[in-house]
């Protein structure tokens, strides 16, 4: 016998074939199976996914098979580029299980992720009802005439920063929602805090209350002050009517397609509600044009008028007597209106909790 013959003969084997299961692969798999249908029977047929109770039984199909084939091309391409470089049928089985492990633990990992975003989303629910109920009655007291700024401002950042929180806790479509919500909600919440902060700056010179009135200097303060009230709720309106665009844009920014952009939007004005909002601002703008005509009129006849012992303005001229009532009548149309229109938005909030 030559060299070459004896050389060809301790030489080990090569096979031919990449994968032929053998005790490594055939564990590996079956116990990808026995994972994949876990998985696919507690996805769907518990509450953790179901919507509206168990899921139709082509869903949890199709998605078992999903599964089984996402997991045979992942492990047969690890298999087929082990058996490449080695050339061992037991080297490409031990990949192949490998392969569908790592992958197993991808889906049981998937799946405890789902579960935690499962819960999130139950608590945002129900946080969002108690937030609603809230709202209510800041919205009642402040109808009433007491002042909840800063439980309102409260309130808001809490809702918001929870927003921003379940963004993070939260995966795909639901977190991109979470977070395009908090986005285009921020403008206004801060904006909010500035209108706020505008009233009750002009509320500490005396407000709406004409009889308190000693110098011009104080008119022209009450003035200023009106100016930056006027200013801060047209920016108020601005941000509201922006808001649904605001938040159907961040959608689209974060990849998901214009219709579920677009209907996300639609859901969001129903309980939003900026044409309303934006009638609420207008009565705002007229109040502050009616108080701003009275303060003008004082001014420009200042020493010809004074408040007797019961608060009442006292004209020596007729025609300012008369200019003074038309602006203090606009005035009280706006304020009356705004009450309305502040019931108007209670009763809104009712019927979508």
């Amino acid at each position: 016998m030559s060299n070459d013959s004896l050389q060809r003969d301790a030489s080990p084997s090569v096979d031919k074939r990449f994968l032929r299961l053998n005790a490594f692969g055939a564990l590996g798999l079956s116990l990808y199976l026995i994972i994949a249908l876990v998985i696919t029977f507690a996805k769907f047929s518990g509450d953790s996914s179901a919507v509206g109770g168990q899921q139709p039984f082509e869903f949890a199909a199709g998605y078992f098979a999903g599964v089984l084939i996402g997991g045979f091309i992942i492990g047969g391409v690890v298999a087929f580029v082990t058996w490449l470089i080695s050339r061992r049928n037991s080297a490409s089985n031990i990949a192949f299980m490998i392969a569908l492990g790592v992958a197993a633990l991808g889906q049981i990992s998937s799946y405890f992720a789902e579960r935690s975003s499962d819960r999130v989303v139950e608590e945002m629910q129900a946080d969002q009802d108690q937030a609603l109920d809230q709202m209510v009655g800041l919205l009642e007291r402040s109808v009433a005439g007491e002042d909840v700024s800063e439980e309102s401002k409260a309130l808001r950042e809490g809702r918001l920063g929870r927003l921003e929180t379940a963004a993070q806790e939260t995966q795909g479509l639901q977190s991109v929602m979470y977070a395009a919500m908090a986005k285009a909600m921020r403008p206004v919440n801060d904006q909010r805090a500035v209108h706020e902060s505008s009233i009750q700056q002009f509320m500490e010179v005396g407000g709406f209350d004409t009889s308190t009135i000693g110098s011009l200097a104080e008119i022209d303060e009450r003035l200023t002050r009106l100016m930056v009230f006027h200013q801060a709720n047209e920016e108020l309106d601005r941000r509201i009517q922006a808001t649904p665009d605001r938040l159907r844009q961040a959608i689209i920014d974060s990849g998901v397609s214009i219709q579920i952009a677009d209907r996300a939007a639609v859901d969001f004005s129903t309980g939003f509600q900026p044409v309303l909002q934006e009638r609420l601002r207008d009565t705002d703008r007229r109040a502050a044009q009616g108080m701003q005509s009275m303060l003008e009129t004082l001014k420009a006849h200042w020493g010809n008028w004074e408040v007797d012992q019961s608060g009442m303005l006292l004209f020596q001229d007729d025609a300012a007597l008369v200019q003074f009532n038309a602006a203090h009548e606009k005035l009280q149309t706006a304020i009356a209106e705004q009450e309305r229109l502040s019931q108007e938005i209670i009763e809104a909030v009712k019927r979508i909790q």
